[in-house]
């Protein structure tokens, strides 16, 4: 609404009496906005007639504007936010509505996700003591996997209430993927995906030495780890040993999302190795590869007997072979008419 042209100046009344021409309340008209909200900064919140008074070179023009004008205060003016602080404790952030005229502020916590609803007197708050100075009030001895909402009232010196309300959902960063990467000589490899949750504050990797449909009664080998690794070798492990990791993801405040990787420690499985053909110079190998992810080297060595168990008089001669061949021709210092035995191991 336009109240006045430029190089004018107007003024705001609540009356309909015409103002002196040198009433000290006239302003230029650029600030009219201004004025119009300092008018009605002290009264409280309802609808209003206002009168605007132009003032021109001529003096104080008879006809003023009027408009009945809704007067509320402005929540843009005011602000509050959530966050994870430490365990079992949320930070709110406080902004009080700009103004002098605000003298008080009262502050609540519910149990629930969304309270914008909640008034001062809803009897199912909990109030937190706060003062109209205040920027920041810890919340602590909180309990996880709970959402809290917490909404404040701040109350200027006629009444008018302006809320504002911000939640904690009790659940948690997203998680990230913890996986097996390979294998070495006892020593597992682990790969981690970090979350891309902003509230994503520690990592916690727990060794399990069992499976991990059981780790409820096993005992737990924490492992130290920062929370931006990528990758970590667990070294120093048994064979023949089950395995479960399990990866917890938190925020500041303790809760977390988890997930289990697990190493059956049985080792690559139902590998098969055949004589597919004979021929005066050579042999050929048929190989099935084990089913097994894990697996990371393969071996194999040919005797010169019917046996494959090594001995003083049975020795082993090594022939390269690639993890993943399904075939192997041997036609290497064969000799006609010998018997040989052909092992192959994974691992």
């Amino acid at each position: 609404m336009s109240y006045c042209a430029s190089g004018e100046q107007v003024l705001f009344t609540s009356g309909a009496t015409k103002p002196e021409v040198n009433d000290p309340g006239f302003v230029a008209c650029s600030t009219a906005s201004e004025a119009l909200s300092g008018t009605l900064a002290a009264v409280k919140t309802g609808t209003y007639k206002m009168y605007a008074w132009r003032k021109i070179s001529a003096g104080v023009v008879d006809t003023p504007l009027s408009a009945s004008i809704l007067y509320a205060p402005r929540a843009a003016d005011s602000g509050l936010s959530v966050n994870p602080y430490s365990i079992k404790t949320l930070s709110v952030a406080l902004a009080a509505p700009q103004g002098t005229q605000y003298k008080s502020v009262r502050l609540f916590r519910y149990s629930e996700l969304n309270c914008s609803s909640r008034t001062v007197d809803d009897a199912t708050g909990t109030e937190i003591p706060a003062k109209i100075s205040d920027s920041l009030i810890l919340a602590s001895g909180l309990s996880y996997t709970t959402p809290y909402c917490f909404k404040a009232f701040w109350k200027d010196v006629v009444g008018n209430v302006v809320t504002q309300f911000g939640s904690y959902a009790g659940v948690g960063p997203i998680d990230g993927t913890l996986t097996i990467s390979g294998l070495e000589e006892k020593t597992i490899k682990l790969a981690h995906t970090l979350p891309t949750d902003t509230s994503y504050s520690s990592l916690k990797i727990s060794r399990f030495e069992t499976t991990c449909a059981a780790i409820a009664s096993g005992t737990a080998t924490s492992i130290a780890i920062d929370k931006s690794a990528t990758s970590y070798s667990d070294a120093g492990l048994k064979l023949a040993t089950p395995y479960c990791y399990q990866a917890t993801w938190a925020d500041a405040f303790g809760n977390g999302k988890t997930a289990t990787v697990e190493y059956a420690g049985t080792g690559p499985t139902t590998p098969t190795v055949s004589v597919s053909k004979i021929t005066d110079s050579s042999i050929t190998l048929a190989i099935k590869t084990p089913t097994s992810d894990y697996y990371d080297t393969a071996s194999l060595n040919r005797f010169k007997s019917g046996s494959c168990v090594s001995s003083p008089t049975n020795t082993s001669t090594s022939l390269s072979i690639n993890k993943t061949d399904t075939s192997k021709t041997d036609a290497s210092g064969l000799d006609s008419g010998s018997s040989y035995c052909y092992q192959m191991i994974w691992r």
